[in-house]
């Protein structure tokens, strides 16, 4: 197997006939990678959220016992994070790669 190749390598590839832009797939005129960064500015930091959601009411409803009432506190906090972290990665991802019309 040589260098710069790979599944990963070919699944992000750098076509150089318009500018810098890495599309995703093989396909001809493949994803601009401006889509895959709105569509993950959009949906990542949502699906943290609901999830942090989801473990948040799981906190706060679990009066019995504390010790899953603070591993759903720390998974709650985790998804939180995840979520700000998410924004942040795919907002530079956008200003990286602008959509262009």
């Amino acid at each position: 197997m040589e260098i710069g190749s790979g599944p990963i390598v070919d699944f992000f590839q750098l076509d150089g006939s318009v500018g810098i832009r890495y599309t995703v797939m093989k396909t001809e005129g493949g994803v601009c990678m401006g889509y895959v960064a709105m569509i993950g500015l959009l949906f990542a930091p949502l699906i943290c959220l609901l999830c942090c959601g989801w473990f948040y009411v799981r906190y706060q409803n679990e009066h019995d016992d504390a010790r899953l009432a603070a591993k759903s506190r720390r998974i709650c906090q985790g998804f939180l994070l995840a979520a700000a972290i998410s924004a942040v990665i795919f907002g530079v991802l956008k200003l990286i790669f602008p959509i262009a019309a």
